[in-house]
């Protein structure tokens, strides 16, 4: 019933018809791929082609995507930016990669960043946007085709038969027939997520634009330094990534600290796009540009306790299999922290 409800919503907002290919990577025992991407092709016809790049191997994955040329796509952030960098670089395969039939691609898991939304809205390819959760099956908005995503961290409006409300704590709620019952053979689980009050608390901060809701981050990832001011490290995480092209990830610390920090993970994809085996020019570069994107984030933020006050470059990409990453490819940041302690430790305590 979740699943159906889930189809029936989303064919009333777009058209995806049995001439729709669309090339999947994304992993099926997690909701995007499975519940989302699946469902949606079976549901509506389409036919379904198996990229055996797992989304990992992008030289596999672009070869798959030259033969195939979805009309509809599916993937994280990550994925998007591998192929915009490479559009970029490899100018006579952009026409093959951002080819005529192409009509929209759909990103969730993680905020797309401002510089590669603004690469689609150049080719005049729609991007949607998605938010939800593995329990609400998964998807609870979606942005609109025809406007021009122009607020930060707005993941559009409830689909048909959704309702959303906020807590007074800012926390998202849903209600409709996506829902799920439950978590099995998890009552107390259950009972904090499914309270009786009639809502689903998800668990996600968030506020309405208009009719639309905006993401602000997980309630477990607020946290306040040591002079009691809080702090959504999101939203500076976000603004960041979209500043620099060299950024993969970034996180922003100072949990009970003094001051702020942040740990940035290099898109070392970019960077070997970009220099080659020239690693002298790419650290020179790399470094300087990391360095002037922190100082003009903080020209941008007067208060004090709101600059990034120093940063470390962590020479490694956040892998799955050392769970700093889902399935989905969303960062754990708890994780991600746990691992950078020495890098925290240099930073706080030089």
């Amino acid at each position: 019933d979740n699943i159906l409800s889930q189809q029936r919503a989303l064919a009333a907002i777009w058209s995806v018809t049995s001439e729709d290919r669309l090339l999947s990577y994304l992993p099926w025992h997690h909701s995007f791929g499975g519940i989302f991407e699946k469902y949606t092709a079976l549901y509506s016809g389409a036919t379904l082609f198996i990229d055996d790049s797992l989304g990992k191997d992008f030289t596999r994955l672009l070869a798959n995507w030259m033969e195939i040329q979805p009309t509809i796509y599916f993937s994280v952030p990550q994925v998007y930016q591998q192929l915009v960098v490479h559009a970029q670089s490899h100018p006579q395969d952009e026409p093959r990669i951002f080819h005529p039939g192409l009509r929209f691609v759909f990103t969730a898991a993680a905020p797309l960043p401002a510089n590669i939304s603004a690469y689609f809205a150049a080719k005049h390819i729609s991007v949607i946007e998605g938010w939800g959760l593995t329990e609400t099956s998964p998807c609870c908005t979606l942005t609109d085709l025809t406007e021009p995503r122009t607020v930060p961290g707005m993941v559009g409006y409830p689909i048909p038969g959704v309702k959303l409300g906020i807590a007074e704590d800012g926390e998202i709620l849903v209600k409709g027939p996506n829902v799920m019952r439950g978590y099995d053979n998890d009552p107390a689980a259950t009972l904090v997520a499914l309270p009786g009050d009639g809502w689903f608390h998800t668990g996600d901060l968030g506020e309405f634009i208009g009719t639309g809701l905006k993401l602000v981050t997980r309630k477990d990832r607020v946290f306040k330094m040591l002079n009691a001011e809080k702090i959504v490290p999101t939203e500076m995480e976000n603004q960041l990534a979209g500043m620099n092209s060299f950024i993969r990830h970034v996180i922003v610390a100072g949990q009970g600290r003094s001051f702020l920090a942040a740990l940035i993970f290099p898109d070392y994809f970019r960077i070997a796009e970009q220099f080659g085996n020239d690693r002298v020019t790419a650290d020179r570069v790399v470094k300087e540009s990391l360095r002037e994107t922190l100082l003009a984030f903080n020209r941008e933020h007067r208060v004090k306790y709101e600059r990034i006050q120093a940063f470390a470059v962590i020479t490694k990409e956040l892998s799955l299999e050392s769970e700093e990453l889902t399935p989905s490819m969303k960062v754990r940041v708890r994780n991600v922290l746990e691992h950078a302690e020495e890098y925290l430790e240099a930073v706080y305590a030089p």
